[in-house]
Parts: structure tokens; C-alpha cells; sequence
């Protein structure tokens, strides 16, 4: 066989194995991944025909805990998506809650019933598969902890009979005590809060008697907060200006007034921009004249107490004369006649939509927000040409929403906040959370470590009881992001009671393929094979038709001769 008849042979089993023999997915696992969901995960990329499966559950008791054995119950797929490819398909599972409370349950059976579209073909597949679901010990929230001392946590078993007992404890900072030994106690008193080493684990055995199924264990990691050990917390700032509030200053309102809410130590102002602060102002509060060119102008405020001290750079806005008729009550940045009934711990955010902090904080406008802590592309890029700053922004072509804002209030340094977004539009497949420096300009992903979280969830409440998930969910219109002071996304580096953040949900470039299978595009060669595309009559089928004629005929003009 000469190079050419190897070369078709060659192309024909490719496009036979890709357009032919594509196997059909199987579910690999079905887990709990947290106390009311769960999770079926497939070897490949599936497409779910419909949103929702049919399932039953038995327990190792035989008791069922949905319906009867012949009866299959109705759950919605929360990532169900008609276009999108997914390996793993969620749904809450009501079920959990009462089978957590039964003495002695440690596993349970399932069995499904999906309807998929396989390679193309609409079927109705019947898959059963029957896995455990393993029971925690207790709630999943107390696997991780973070803590700024040493602290206890109640261990809490399925059957509270059970007894604990340390397994491993690399570190001896652990303990057990009370009763059946289920007070967990993390002894960090002599750790290094700002070494190396951040988190610490233990793994704990529950016991409630001999054999495999009376045991189970766990493991818990304890995360230390990157703390300066009362560090001051500058809670906040308030600016007036005659009648007017808020960090919007006019040339023409004459002097204004700064003052820092903040505990007792020493006190330092300065600023390359207004003459009249510098290092005689020592007190809490500072008065100057705004001669200085407009844009956005910054002043710094330092306080110390003992060895510790904390900064801020509060960043004003001036302008020429003050808009006519504008009146910030509450100085957050937003004019009153567009944020009415808005608590002090709400941001207005587009209309209808707001960002909210937890209620013993104060959310601000961002800087380069004007009305609103939705931020538009323009605004943001005018906002960098007008303080000429360098612009690296070449890749907000391919940026969703924005959303700028500044909470304050937090009862610590180096401490964790919550804050929730009310989505202008939902979230996007193959989206990326972004956050945007001011101070270097770029844009970055977004971090998921070190305390900072991202969950996400589908609900037209985004304060009701239903559970957040990790990550960016398909059509998703909830946001909720756990920030840590002075972390990777607090975009003003400092640990001082305060976090500033400007974060974007990214778009990525989607191509509307002849299957109407959309895809992220990027630069560099290579393909990309989808098992569940449609077969198609089309150019790669003719090919495949035409090299088979051609070799076929080449075959037969050799046996002639």
C-alpha cells in the first residue's frame, strides 16, 4: 500500500471514528456537595434534553425517601441549559433533610431516569445507577474555618450516638473534649498569624460500634486569617461642602471638611494634590480649600495605635461647580431622587437592582461610578482618559457587566465581608469573573482562595433561603462574593477595615457553529470534537464519500493490471 492509499485509509478512520463511533455517555458519580444538593457527574460532555430527571432514593434501611419503588419524582436541573454541554447535572434534593436526621444513616441508593440527546440522536435513555451518598459528620460549612484565635467548633454526627476520636494530627493543635468527645478545639495560640503556613487540619473518626458501617471519618481544615494583631480600623469618612455631602467637590463650594470615623491613636494626614493637608493636620478631621485642577484627586489618612497602624486614600471628585439641584443625603455617592428607601448598607446598581453588604457595614459608589454601582465600558473608559491612566484595557471587548463599589465598617482588619449582587444580565456559559486595579490598570480573574469565595445562584430573590453554589452558574442573576481585607481581590491592597472592588462578569467570544454548538474561541490551532454534535450530510460527509470512491477505484485499476 503506497503513502497515498495509507493517507485515505487514514482520513477514513478518522471521520468514521468521529462521525460513527462516538460511545454513548455513563454517569461516573453521584455525590452530596452540600446539604441540600446533588450532583450526577457523566465520562463526557452531554446535552440534557429536558430540565428535569426522575429519581427515587432508598436508604441502607430499605426505607424510601422519595416515593415508592415504582414511582419515579420529578427534580429541575438547577444547570439545565438546551445548548449547553455539561459533565455533571445538580438539583436540590429535598429528601436530605430528612434523612440526615435518622439514627444510624450514614448512606443511601439512587436511581435515575434521564432523558439525553446522544450523538445527535433524541432519545429516551434509561440510566440506572445506584451510589452511595455519603453523610457528613456535620454540616459542610464547618469542614473549613476561619479564625483569627483559637476557637472550638461541636462536632455533630447522623447518629447522635456516635463517639470522635483523633485519627491524624500532624500539628498537635488539636483536641477533643466533653461529651462522647465531640467539642473540637484548634489551640493557635502560639501560631504565627503571619507565617508562611495558613491552614492546619485534623482528621476526626465518628464511632457508634464495630464494623466498617458504624465508622466514619472526616477531615477539617482550619485557615488562619492573615490578621495584624486591633491594627486600627478606619470605618469611615465623611466630606461636606456647605450643604453638600459625598465625594463629589466643587472649585467653587468652597472650603470642605473631611472627617475619619475611627478609635483612639494617632492621626496623619497628607496629599499631593491639596495644599492644605499635610503633616500639621493630626487630629480626626481636616479642612482645605479645593484649589487644584479637576478629576480625581486623593488624600491619605494614617492612624496608629501602638506598633500597628492602618491607611486610606480617600479619592475625591472635583469639578468645576456642583451640579445644580444634586443633593447625597447619606454621601454614598448616589443622588437621593435615584436611590429613595436605599439603607446605608444598599447600592443602587442599575434599574431595579441593587448591591447589598451586610447591615452593620456602609457600601459606597466607586470612584468611576456616576449614579449607580452599574458601570458602564464608556464610563470606565472615560474615566481613564480623563485622569490619564494608562490604559490596558484591550480585553474589556470581550466584558459584561461591571459593578464598582467601596464597602466600610468592617469590625476588623484582614476580616471577611459578604456582598451580594442583584445581576443586570445573567450569567453567561464559560463566564469568568474578572476584578479591575485602578492602580495598574489590568484586569485579572478573580481569586476563589485565601477566604474569598464566589457563589452564585438562580433565583429572582437574591436574599431568599435558596442555596448559593460555588462558582458562576449558567443564567444564574444572584452574585454573592466573600471578600477578605487587604486579599487579592480588595482592590486598594490594604488590610484597614475597608474593601474596594470593581469586578466584571466576562463575556467570552462565542461562535454559532453549523450545530448551533457554541464554542469559546482563542488563538492557536487545534480542534475540537463533540460527541453529542449531530451527524450532518455535509462537506466533511461528501469528502469522506469521495476519498472512499477514489481509493476504491485506485484498487480496483491495480487488480486489472
Amino acid at each position: 500500500m503506497n503513502t497515498f492509499n495509507r493517507f485515505v485509509v487514514t482520513i477514513l478512520f478518522i471521520l468514521f471514528s468521529l462521525q460513527v463511533f462516538a460511545t454513548r455517555p455513563y454517569i461516573t458519580k453521584i455525590e452530596r456537595i452540600n446539604t441540600t444538593t446533588l450532583r450526577v457527574n457523566f465520562d463526557q460532555p452531554i446535552k440534557s434534553h429536558i430540565g428535569f430527571l426522575g429519581l427515587h432514593i432508598r436508604g441502607e434501611n430499605n426505607v424510601f425517601y422519595t416515593e415508592a419503588n415504582s414511582t419515579n419524582v420529578s427534580r429541575n436541573i438547577l444547570n439545565y441549559d438546551t445548548n449547553a454541554l455539561v459533565r455533571y447535572l445538580d438539583w436540590i434534593e429535598p429528601a436530605l433533610a430528612t434523612m440526615d436526621t435518622v439514627v444510624g444513616l450514614k448512606t443511601a441508593k439512587v436511581r435515575l431516569t434521564l432523558s439525553l440527546i446522544t450523538n445527535g440522536a433524541e432519545e429516551i435513555a434509561l440510566i440506572r445507577f445506584n451510589a452511595g451518598i455519603p453523610f457528613e459528620l456535620c454540616e459542610p460549612s464547618c469542614n473549613s474555618l476561619n479564625i483569627t484565635s483559637s476557637s472550638t467548633h461541636t462536632l455533630v454526627a447522623s447518629d447522635t450516638t456516635a463517639t470522635f476520636s483523633i485519627t491524624e494530627n500532624t500539628n498537635g493543635l488539636f483536641s477533643l473534649s466533653g461529651t462522647n468527645n465531640a467539642t473540637l478545639t484548634f489551640n493557635g495560640t502560639n501560631t504565627d498569624f503571619e507565617s508562611d503556613t495558613k491552614s492546619y487540619t485534623v482528621k476526626v473518626k465518628a464511632t457508634t460500634g464495630d464494623g466498617e458501617n458504624k465508622n466514619a471519618e472526616q477531615t477539617f481544615t482550619i485557615t488562619l486569617d492573615d490578621v495584624l494583631d486591633t491594627a486600627p480600623v478606619i470605618n469611615q469618612f465623611t466630606i461636606s461642602q456647605g450643604g453638600n455631602k459625598g465625594r463629589l467637590i466643587s472649585k467653587d463650594g468652597g472650603d470642605v471638611t473631611v472627617h475619619a470615623m475611627v478609635g483612639t491613636g494617632t492621626y496623619a494626614w497628607s496629599s499631593d494634590d491639596f495644599s492644605g493637608v499635610n503633616s500639621s493636620n493630626t487630629s480626626t478631621s481636616v479642612t482645605f480649600a479645593p484649589s487644584a485642577s479637576v478629576g480625581t484627586r486623593a488624600i491619605k489618612f494614617q492612624v496608629t495605635a501602638g506598633d500597628y497602624s492602618s491607611e486610606r486614600i480617600l479619592k475625591l471628585k472635583l469639578v468645576d461647580s456642583y451640579p445644580n439641584g444634586r443633593v447625597d443625603e447619606n454621601g454614598n455617592g448616589i443622588a437621593d431622587d435615584k436611590e429613595t428607601g436605599h439603607n446605608s448598607n444598599e447600592l443602587l446598581a442599575g434599574e431595579g437592582k441593587k448591591i447589598t453588604s451586610p447591615a452593620s457595614t456602609r457600601i459606597l459608589l466607586g470612584i468611576m461610578g456616576e449614579d449607580s454601582g452599574y458601570l458602564t465600558l464608556n464610563q470606565m473608559k472615560a474615566y481613564i482618559t480623563e485622569n490619564n491612566l494608562t490604559n490596558y484595557n484591550k480585553d474589556t471587548l470581550t466584558t459584561g457587566d461591571i459593578y464598582n463599589y467601596v464597602i466600610e465598617n468592617l469590625s476588623a482588619t484582614g476580616v471577611t465581608t459578604e456582598v451580594i449582587i442583584e445581576l443586570t444580565t445573567a450569567i453567561p456559559r464559560y463566564a469568568e469573573l474578572r476584578r479591575y486595579s485602578l492602580a495598574t490598570g489590568h484586569w485579572t480573574k478573580s481569586s476563589d482562595e485565601d477566604g474569598n469565595k464566589i457563589q452564585s445562584k438562580q433565583s429572582n430573590d437574591c436574599t431568599d433561603s435558596s442555596t448559593w453554589q460555588t462558582g458562576l452558574v449558567v443564567n444564574a442573576t444572584c452574585l454573592k462574593l466573600t471578600i477578605k481585607d487587604g486579599g487579592d481581590n480588595d482592590a486598594d491592597g490594604n488590610q484597614n477595615g475597608v474593601i474596594e472592588s470593581t469586578i466584571a462578569i466576562a463575556n467570552p467570544i462565542i461562535i454559532d457553529d453549523d450545530n448551533n454548538t457554541d464554542s469559546v474561541s482563542s488563538s492557536g490551532g487545534g480542534c475540537v470534537y463533540n460527541p453529542n454534535a449531530p451527524a450532518r450530510f455535509d462537506m466533511g460527509f461528501i469528502l469522506l464519500m469521495v476519498l472512499s470512491a477514489y481509493y476504491l477505484i485506485r484498487r480496483k485499476r491495480r487488480f486489472v493490471y
